[in-house]
């Protein structure tokens, strides 16, 4: 039995056919593409020992994909050529992966284009690099709303400290103290005094400022992801 991965590998998993010696029963041992295109054969753990209906990792069609799927890992797409109890060898894949040279003319089922495969990734990489960009971008703006959220209310509790400080009887007798000409001015230092991370780059504004700067780069660097690689984007569909 044998599973096909396309993309450039293939999995051997077991082997559906006897051969004349008892002492050899499966005949799995090829490690090359029969056709020299360089697309990689490896043979797998349990291949010739046991029919895949025989082993727990291979006794279902199920069973099967999933080993397929490991091992083509994820971003690739997993082929499977075979049952549990029909296989087929190496030749007969590649007929199926890379054309069957006597069938010319007739649509393949698939066709191996190293060129297509290598522009394919790089298409890939490219909706990647947008998803990647794309999800900073949003993560930016979450912390820019947790940050408008933060600086609002520490404004308010600015301003429930200030007019408690207004109210105070230190600030009443302060103005008391105070010549008439010079009171406004006292009051005004006053609320100054006590609205002064507000009033000039005190931390807060700076970190509200931080995060608004982080967000516009975050969306720059967006934008220059869409510029650059959309076009890939649209090829890969």
């Amino acid at each position: 039995m044998t599973v096909p991965v396309w993309g450039g590998r293939i999995l051997v998993v077991s082997a559906a056919m006897f051969s004349q010696n008892r002492a050899q029963p499966f005949l799995c041992g090829s490690v090359k593409d029969s056709r020299g295109s360089n697309i990689n054969v490896k043979m797998s753990s349990v291949a010739n020992t046991a029919f895949c209906e025989d082993m727990p990792t291979t006794k279902d069609v199920d069973s099967l994909m999933h080993k397929c799927e490991a091992f083509c890992g994820d971003g690739l797409l997993p082929f499977l050529i075979g049952v549990p109890s029909e296989g087929f060898n190496l030749e007969d894949m590649d007929k199926v992966c890379q054309g069957d040279s006597t069938n010319i003319g007739r649509p393949q089922v698939i066709k191996h284009d190293p060129g297509l495969l290598k522009n394919c990734k790089k298409w890939s990489d490219a909706l990647n690099f947008i998803k990647t960009r794309a999800a900073e971008f949003v993560a930016a703006g979450e912390n820019m709303s947790y940050a408008q959220v933060e600086f609002t209310a520490s404004i308010k509790d600015k301003v429930n400290a200030l007019v408690d400080v207004i109210a105070s009887e230190k600030t009443k007798t302060k103005l008391m103290s105070s010549i008439d000409s010079q009171r406004l001015a006292t009051f005004v230092g006053i609320v100054k005094a006590n609205l002064q991370d507000f009033l000039s780059s005190g931390a807060l504004l700076q970190g509200l400022e931080g995060v608004l700067d982080h967000y516009q780069a975050a969306g720059n660097a967006l934008q220059y992801a869409l510029d650059t690689n959309m076009d890939m984007v649209v090829d890969f569909f």
